[in-house]
């Protein structure tokens, strides 16, 4: 892998194009972009390279696939990178999960998604045997691009990075022309990979050569001794507002799959009396969203009651929880003395964003109500996600 970029910032009208450059022009790669969605800019910044390309459909993700060579298996894995817009990744479950049998290439899906969208279409591929890893901020998104494709060189397992895509995100983005960024990447990338080296820590040792310090894939900030802690992938839940209401505390996710249970449970203070689930999946047919269902199968010791919130896809400009939200859905977790889920939208009067609201559930039609019953309901809680994939036209 090559680093040609020399100059120390990158100045980009987008993140995504910030993250197109990076993948195309400083990593080397195929760079597929393959929406109409992105700004246009992107071309602007990446037009002298060879490796870039438009694809008018995901879709096309597979075809450059299999006609990468891969009969060498002595080479360096050829890296491709591909932007696609959420809704598309649903079509690409087959493409990751043959990557994921095969390791060649590597290939880095970056997504770009605003800190209050709903994540449905993102969660959807998680078991499609790739990584999934969330970057938190602009300068986040790029330090996150390389070290993904890095890792995905390193493990031989496809990753789908989603970084911030805000409006007006303009900004200058640091690059990687230091010699010892690079030398830390190479080192990275040529050192022994031991047998018993999981993803999580793969892509923790590529973040600090690509930043130059060890990063928590999963962190926690809030009151040591919080009696309600809320367990986000992503940023939905600012400091500002942890620090305002008493007895909380966020555990952070980056690196969604594969989740470390004991890592997830060693971030979560004793103290904690209620553990929350804040699901950002409001299309999803289930019930109990994808991180409840995380923090069921962690070996807690000190057992506490396990509850899911919902949040909505908010308005643009209403990226993060409030103080004033964040205490009346606080509120209302301390009144739930056993598992539960509730819409903290409204628990907490989040507006939503009326574009991106399903139509909500005909329950007439979904569980026949005379003839389903309670079995009916645990298998569409468990399972509804799955279902929407399984039946999509396009997976």
């Amino acid at each position: 892998m090559s680093f040609p970029l020399q100059t120390t910032t990158l100045r980009a009208s987008s993140t995504a194009a910030a993250v197109a450059y990076t993948a195309a022009i400083t990593l080397d790669s195929t760079t597929a972009v393959a929406t109409s969605s992105f700004a246009a800019n992107i071309d602007e910044l990446v037009a002298d390279s060879d490796n870039f390309v438009r694809l008018p459909q995901a879709t096309g993700i597979a075809a450059l696939v299999a006609d990468t060579d891969t009969s060498d298996s002595s080479k360096q894995r050829q890296l491709i990178s591909a932007l696609v817009a959420p809704k598309d990744l649903i079509s690409l479950i087959p493409t990751l999960r043959a990557l994921g049998r095969q390791q060649r290439p590597s290939l880095v899906i970056h997504v770009p998604v605003s800190s209050a969208a709903d994540v449905s279409d993102v969660l959807a591929v998680r078991d499609s045997g790739s990584a999934i890893l969330r970057s938190m901020s602009q300068q986040d998104a790029v330090d996150y691009a390389v070290a993904a494709s890095i890792a995905a060189q390193r493990l031989g397992t496809p990753i789908v990075h989603c970084f911030p895509a805000e409006s007006g995100d303009s900004a200058e983005f640091q690059g990687y022309a230091a010699p010892s960024t690079q030398e830390a990447i190479r080192a990275y990338l040529q050192a022994e990979k031991a047998s018993d080296e999981s993803a999580h820590d793969a892509v923790r040792q590529a973040l600090a050569a690509v930043v130059g310090e060890e990063q928590e894939l999963v962190s926690y900030f809030g009151a040591k001794d919080a009696q309600v802690v809320y367990v986000t992938f992503g940023n939905v839940v600012s400091q500002a507002a942890v620090s305002a209401v008493a007895g909380v505390g966020v555990v952070q996710i980056s690196l969604a799959r594969p989740l470390n249970p004991s890592v997830l449970k060693q971030a979560v203070p004793a103290s904690a009396k209620r553990v929350v689930a804040l699901d950002q999946t409001r299309r999803a047919e289930a019930g109990w969203g994808p991180l409840f269902f995380d923090l069921a199968l962690v070996a807690w010791e000190h057992r506490p009651i396990l509850l899911n919130a919902v949040l909505p896809s908010s308005p643009a400009g209403l990226d993060t929880v409030t103080p004033e939200q964040l205490e009346a859905i606080n509120a209302h977790a301390l009144t739930l003395a056993s598992p539960a889920h509730f819409n903290a939208a409204a628990v907490g009067s989040i507006p939503e964003d009326a574009s991106a609201t399903p139509q909500p559930i005909d329950e007439g039609a979904v569980s026949e109500a005379a003839t389903v019953g309670a079995y009916g309901q645990l298998l569409r809680d468990a399972f509804g996600l799955r279902l929407r994939v399984a039946n999509a036209s396009e997976s």
